[in-house]
């Protein structure tokens, strides 16, 4: 009987392995928490199409970072993961491997998107930069138009991802505090509440704060209209 329990003990990973693989599964989201990488703050200053390209940067080397923190860290839980799976007898063991796998399979996808493709920003303002090359006040202003108009879509684009934001997590505190309200036990009651208090928090700050496109969009100076009447001619409109 010791013997057959020394083996089944064997066949199975320490605490502290599984621990250190949970931990770093629990680590792949956190790669959002990177703090974002900053521009220039006096707005006002700067043309839409100088702020255009300054998000487009910052946005940039933000998801570069985010990215190859996802590709790191789901590549290490992979290659514990797999090992892992084969060497493990234990049912409910080989389950957590396998969707721990599918989980780390993601993580390098999703940060390999990241790192290979263009920001909306970068793409959109590759195709203002396309434009026949031209120094003129016309042709400049026209660019700070289009700028100025792609920011403020942006800006309402993200009020409404935070409008859907507060709605979701209100409703999800509520249904939270309703559960804990009418359950007999004790300790689902406080794990209830706690998530309800939690999910009225986030929708309390999603409600009352702005987020930056909305921040960039309430900033930046409206640009003059300019309209080209002719490419010989030269002339243009301001309103």
């Amino acid at each position: 009987m010791k013997i057959q329990q020394k083996t089944e003990s064997q066949r199975n990973f320490p605490f502290g392995f599984r621990l250190f693989y949970f931990s770093i599964l629990l680590s792949l989201p956190l790669s959002w928490s990177i703090p974002r990488a900053t521009f220039a703050e006096d707005l006002e200053s700067h043309s839409a199409h100088e702020v255009l390209q300054q998000k487009a940067s910052a946005l940039e080397a933000e998801n570069q970072k985010n990215g190859w923190a996802y590709i790191l860290s789901g590549g290490l839980a992979l290659g514990i993961s797999i090992p892992a799976y084969y060497l493990s007898q234990d049912l409910f063991a080989k389950v957590v491997y396998s969707v721990g796998q599918t989980v780390s399979v993601g993580a390098v996808g999703y940060g390999s998107y990241l790192v290979l493709l263009d920001n909306d920003y970068r793409r959109f303002e590759k195709v203002i930069e396309q434009a026949p090359a031209q120094s003129t006040k016309p042709f400049s202003d026209q660019k700070d138009q289009l700028s100025y108009l792609f920011l403020k879509e942006n800006a309402q684009r993200s009020r409404n991802i935070r409008k859907i934001r507060v709605i979701t997590h209100s409703l999800t505190a509520a249904l939270n505090f309703v559960n804990g309200a009418t359950t007999s036990q004790r300790e689902l009651q406080t794990a209830l509440y706690f998530i309800g208090g939690v999910n009225a928090l986030a929708a309390l700050s999603f409600g009352f704060g702005s987020s930056e496109e909305e921040k960039i969009s309430e900033s930046i100076k409206k640009p003059e209209l300019a309209i080209l009447a002719g490419p010989l001619v030269g002339f243009c409109l301001h309103f």
